[in-house]
């Protein structure tokens, strides 16, 4: 008898979801290659160590296996601090994710991790409030001194200095995406606000008409409903922009 999975058709992306698989990719090719290279080796010194009567000198698989426990370990070693940064990330992500979901009790969709090629969109919400593609920044905070992220309408500075990469060119790239994405499935194009959100950072902002939002989690979060306009996209808009956006994403994991 023929059968068929009882999903109908792919999930959504979960917060985060992108940047740990990329972890695990990372972590597997950097660290866990090396380490059962290792051990295969270490187990072929100790069959020619027992293995004497092949009169196979040990020495040529000793030196083999101390090479390269070495390496692997310098592996590991170089690997800790980028992996704790990617796991900084992806809890910043799902914290976020986690307090927006809460928006959908003002009629909002929320949606997390929209992977494009070479980077992705942490989350997306589309409600009565407008779109707004949302940028999770969960930068490690300085044990002493300022923890202030500030902006003054074209630039970002974390703890007074300026980012490698332009977090606001990143935010309104994200927000151009996202309207590409809603045009080409719903034949309309609506206003995306880029929003850069700063976990467990005091924000200041310097600018009081600024297309791009930049705040932490918690301000978005309870400033949320006075953002902008409540009316900006009626029910039957967010449903249609919803359906668009699902669309999109389900397609890209078939």
């Amino acid at each position: 008898m023929e059968t068929k999975s009882p999903v109908p058709s792919p999930s959504l992306p979960q917060p985060g979801e992108s940047a740990q698989g990329m972890m695990e990719d990372i972590w597997f090719d950097r660290v866990m290659v090396p380490a059962l290279v290792s051990a295969c080796l270490g187990m072929a010194a100790t069959m020619e160590w027992m293995n004497i009567a092949f009169k196979t000198s040990p020495w040529f698989w000793t030196v083999l296996f101390c090479l390269s426990v070495a390496f692997t370990a310098w592996r590991y070693k170089s690997m800790r601090l980028e992996i704790g940064r990617r796991q900084q990330g992806i809890r910043g992500e799902r914290i976020v994710g986690q307090l927006l979901e809460d928006l959908r009790s003002l009629g909002c969709k929320v949606y997390h991790d929209v992977v494009e090629d070479g980077y992705n969109i942490d989350h997306v919400i589309i409600g009565p409030h407008g779109v707004f593609a949302v940028e999770t920044k969960a930068l490690s905070k300085p044990r002493r001194g300022q923890s202030i992220v500030r902006f003054d309408g074209e630039t970002v500075t974390v703890g007074g200095y300026q980012p490698d990469r332009d977090p606001v060119v990143q935010a309104n790239a994200s927000a151009r995406r996202i309207r590409h994405i809603l045009r080409e499935r719903t034949g309309q194009e609506p206003r995306v606000t880029p929003v850069l959100l700063y976990v467990g950072w005091f924000v200041e902002t310097y600018a009081r008409d600024t297309s791009v939002i930049v705040m932490n989690q918690d301000y978005f979060y309870k400033s949320f409903d006075r953002l902008q306009d409540c009316n900006t996209l009626s029910a039957d808009q967010v449903d249609f922009f919803a359906a668009g956006m699902e669309l999109y994403l389900r397609d890209k994991r078939k």
